[in-house]
């Protein structure tokens, strides 16, 4: 408890977690699912002074929870619930039988959703390995999707539609599903997709969603983890994007104005020519 509540004092983070590879009870109905641990909500993590961030219980036993007088979360559960090919298991496939440090075995998985949660989350998991190799704990920190929308929230003077994203991404594509959004509107539906990389101009690209829609973007790839890492193949891309109908608007009123400008020009320098021709050089 220590550890994660100065985990959360120390880091902008949302969350800070413990999972055992254990449960505390074998016998229970799902108990093959289920797994013992602790995990501590921060409902201010974007505080300036994070020295005492307003923590809540949601995992573990309540008993440690009354001990602390620590507020709980009405999704509190005793155990966490795992699910084949999430990030608790991907992150004990990566360390089991891994002859190499245990700072190129962390993973951060795309955006998910604790079982009973409501928060949608990016996690960085960390194994905890015995000295014999059993990979016996995962432990961590979350970003949460409010967290990352406080943080990355994009100047909508000029583009009402423009938002930011961070994301799982491939060599054209971009994986909406586990992404995180921030915005001043809500993200449409059709966001919940696949983008495809149509066009590259430069440092813009022009990406397609599956549903046909097209958004001009600024964004830039990288890489999550250090050389030889067990996730090292894992790409991620932070966008800032905005949609292509809006950008075309915008040059479309700058346009018109230009236009509407040297045709004034145009009907003045008319005007002047006929008045000199009148004036200097009669007839012309």
């Amino acid at each position: 408890m220590d550890l994660l509540l100065s985990a959360l004092e120390k880091n902008i983070t949302s969350a800070a977690f413990v999972i055992l590879d254990a449960t505390v009870n074998p016998d229970i109905p799902g108990a093959e699912s289920s797994r013992a641990g602790l995990f501590l909500r921060n409902t201010e993590p974007n505080a300036l002074n994070r020295s005492a961030p307003s923590v809540h219980y949601m995992r573990g036993p309540i008993v440690i929870a009354r001990e602390r007088s620590m507020y709980v979360l009405p999704q509190r559960a005793m155990e966490f619930t795992v699910e084949e090919g999430d990030f608790f298991y991907r992150t004990m496939e990566g360390a089991k039988d891994a002859d190499i440090s245990v700072s190129r075995l962390y993973y951060w998985s795309p955006k998910a959703t604790l079982a009973g949660d409501y928060d949608e989350a990016i996690i960085l998991c960390v194994p905890v390995i015995t000295a014999d190799g059993t990979v016996a704990i995962i432990c961590g920190l979350e970003v949460s999707h409010m967290l990352f929308k406080m943080q990355n929230i994009p100047d909508d003077s000029v583009f009402i539609h423009a938002f930011s994203m961070v994301a799982p991404a491939g060599a054209e594509t971009i994986n909406t599903e586990g992404a995180l959004f921030a915005s001043s509107f809500s993200i449409a539906q059709e966001m919940s997709s696949l983008m495809r990389v149509s066009e590259w101009k430069n440092r813009m690209s022009l990406f397609e969603t599956e549903a046909g829609g097209r958004y001009i973007s600024l964004s830039r790839n990288f890489g999550m983890y250090p050389k030889a890492a067990v996730h090292g193949s894992d790409r991620w891309v932070f966008a800032l994007m905005v949609p292509e109908g809006d950008l075309n608007a915008y040059i479309s009123d700058k346009n018109m104005g230009l236009l509407a400008l040297m045709t004034a020009l145009f009907l003045a320098d008319i005007v002047l020519s006929i008045f000199l021709s009148h004036r200097y050089l009669i007839p012309v």
